[in-house]
């Protein structure tokens, strides 16, 4: 029963955020107009708040790699 009532405004928060995620405009764009960028920077929620700020930025996605491991490569 706790689990059913913790649960429940969790689902709720997840679905108003899809619904404010839409697509706000009906922009069209073909995948040989899309370009990647990979920007390293120190602390990736300062890097994040400015490139969300960006005009035409289309997906920010953030990784924190530690030096020791091997990078994974991510296909979107």
């Amino acid at each position: 029963m706790q689990r059913t009532l913790l649960s429940m405004p969790m689902i709720s928060m997840m679905f108003m955020t899809l619904a404010l995620c839409q697509n706000k405009g009906s922009i069209i764009m073909s995948e040989k107009n899309i370009e990647s960028a990979v920007v390293g920077g120190g602390c990736f929620w300062c890097v994040e708040a400015v490139f969300e700020r960006v005009e035409g930025l289309w997906m920010l996605f953030q990784v924190m790699l530690e030096g020791t491991k091997k990078i994974r490569r991510i296909k979107m």
